[in-house]
């Protein structure tokens, strides 16, 4: 009985050990690049988090964080470095790799390039259009007005002209100016420089209509003045999706809320959604790995910044892209474990 005992121990450390063998060979160690953004910024803090939760989780994977100028040049990176494609992760605005893959705005000279995948959801901003007129209510309202929209080369240029251009037709009717970031824009709403432009606001959790948090700019504003949100409808950003082809461009609903000398209705603004990505062809265990530390360590990228609580097992597959454009992988970890992805 013994030798019988003896013999199955052995046989089974004979398969087992070999299976070991096989495995470390397959893991063998992994170097990351993951691009991100200007330092401080929150596209910069959730990726740092991101590199440390992979070299703190991976026996295999060690992920260095590295400093860029915007999620433009991160699109170019991989774009030019399709050679290192088992190495890149890159941080991209949906609509800004739509554009890419369309070979349109910016990216006319790199474009159509459609191998980028996406791994996960980082962070949903609203967008909204805000005036402190109470007659401006609706985009019939903004004829012969002055709209503030973002720097050249946002994603909150382009949402807003598109709206403008594909929706509204009302290009010839209003006045556009240019460089309003998030302070500028909210300075010249409030000296009466512009009647409406763009701001920003995190949105968190689920539901159609999201609990969310204003950004500072937006914040300050609505504790000293009475802030109207202009009505943004989905059959209108129908209309630019199928004239432009920009497939994530959407609407992300904020719960109603009151703050300072602001009483807001339920709105919607234009959904600024980031995330994280990779090239199409990354070897399929380097995204599982990945995708298994942000979803197992979703509760923690709150630690880092506060806009990290809107990652969770739930929204990593939220991204509001078609489910294809998730890298395969993804696709096979998140739904294995019940949950929908993409659009």
């Amino acid at each position: 009985m013994k030798r019988t005992v003896s013999l199955i121990v052995l046989f089974a450390l004979l398969i087992v050990f070999p299976l070991r063998g096989l495995a470390a060979e397959k893991h063998e160690p992994v170097e990351l690049t993951l691009y991100t953004m200007a330092s401080g910024g929150v596209v910069y803090t959730l990726g740092f988090a991101l590199s440390e939760l992979i070299n703190k989780n991976s026996d295999w994977l060690h992920c260095n964080a590295v400093e860029t100028s915007s999620t433009f040049e991160n699109l170019r990176y991989i774009v030019g470095q399709s050679d290192k494609k088992d190495t890149y992760v890159g941080s991209a605005v949906t609509i800004t790799v739509d554009q890419l893959a369309l070979g349109i705005a910016r990216f006319k000279e790199m474009g159509p390039w459609k191998e980028c995948k996406w791994v996960s959801l980082m962070a949903s901003i609203a967008s909204p259009l805000i005036s402190l007129d109470p007659d401006i209510k609706t985009w019939k309202d903004l004829k012969g007005k002055t709209i503030g929209l973002d720097t050249m080369g946002s994603t909150n240029q382009f949402m807003e002209e598109w709206m403008i251009d594909h929706a509204w037709n009302i290009r010839d009717e209003v006045r556009l100016t240019y460089g309003n970031t998030a302070k500028i824009a909210i300075d010249r709403l409030m000296d009466g420089t512009l009647n409406v432009t763009w701001t920003g606001a995190v949105t968190l959790g689920p539901g159609e209509y999201k609990k969310w948090k204003p950004m500072p700019p937006f914040e300050r504003l609505l504790q000293q003045r009475d802030v109207q949100v202009l009505e943004l409808k989905d059959e209108d950003v129908a209309k630019v999706r199928e004239k432009v082809g920009a497939s994530s461009f959407s609407l992300v609903g904020c719960e109603a809320k009151e703050i300072g000398k602001s009483d807001l209705p339920k709105f919607k603004g234009f959904l600024n959604s980031l995330g994280w990505l990779v090239h199409e062809d990354m070897d399929p265990d380097i995204v599982r790995e990945i995708v298994r530390i942000i979803y197992e360590n979703a509760d923690k990228f709150g630690d880092y910044h506060a806009v990290g609580k809107g990652i969770t097992k739930e929204t990593i597959g939220e991204l509001p892209v078609p489910r294809e454009d998730y890298h395969p992988a993804v696709i096979e970890f998140l739904e294995a474990k019940g949950h929908k992805v993409g659009r």
